[in-house]
């Protein structure tokens, strides 16, 4: 299954500042290399990023727990979900682990298809930083296995905040729907492109629910 994300610069902002919030001051200060990974990430050189950490790694002998969490997310966004898998697997065992490397290991098993691998993961997540991407993707996957009143708890507040996120916000106005809230639905709704097909089945099977066939 293909989950799409959301927008990469919301993504890359959540993942930059909770892998590296918590990494050792002279690690990440004192090195100007730590710059440039960042820099390079967030232009979205994910390869030239991670090559630069893996030398800040090669001299330093070792990464602080955050930044090996950065260096598998990098190797994920890299295209290669099962070596970021060899790197976060370690680091997400305990019950404080940190969300980013929650987040970026449960997106690890989706590339590979394993979906039931992700949700525990984003659930996880979502625990510690709710309306995240993480919260965006766990009511995705949600949503799609028909939990949608779960699935709408998540989405709703992402989709509220990330207007531009239409296919989060589809969803959502497609768990309002289902669970008969017509005003919710109709919010979510009238913010849409009116002329993608997706929209207007809902529109009609909204107008239907309200007893306007002709609608």
């Amino acid at each position: 299954m293909k989950l799409l994300r959301a927008t990469t610069n919301t993504c890359l902002i959540f993942i930059l500042l909770a892998d590296t919030a918590g990494a050792q001051p002279q690690q990440q200060a004192t090195d100007p290399r730590m710059e440039e990974v960042v820099t390079r990430a967030q232009s979205g050189d994910f390869a030239g990023a991670l090559l630069v950490l893996e030398g800040i790694e090669e001299d330093k002998g070792s990464l602080s727990v955050p930044l090996q969490s950065l260096k598998g997310t990098l190797y994920l966004e890299s295209g290669d979900p099962q070596r970021a898998l060899e790197i976060l697997t370690p680091l997400i065992g305990g019950e404080a682990a940190d969300p980013a490397a929650l987040y970026n290991a449960a997106r690890a098993h989706m590339a590979l298809g394993d979906i039931q691998a992700a949700l525990p993961l984003l659930q996880r997540s979502v625990s510690q930083f709710p309306n995240s991407p993480a919260a965006r993707d766990f009511g995705l996957l949600l949503a799609q296995t028909g939990n949608y009143r779960e699935a709408y708890r998540h989405l709703r507040p992402w989709a509220t905040s990330n207007p531009e996120d239409s296919e989060a916000r589809l969803l959502a106005a497609l768990c309002a729907v289902q669970l008969k809230r017509p005003n919710e639905a109709e919010e979510l709704l009238s913010d849409l492109d009116q002329n993608d097909p997706g929209v207007r089945l809902l529109w009609g099977k909204l107008l239907l629910d309200k007893a306007d066939p002709y609608g």
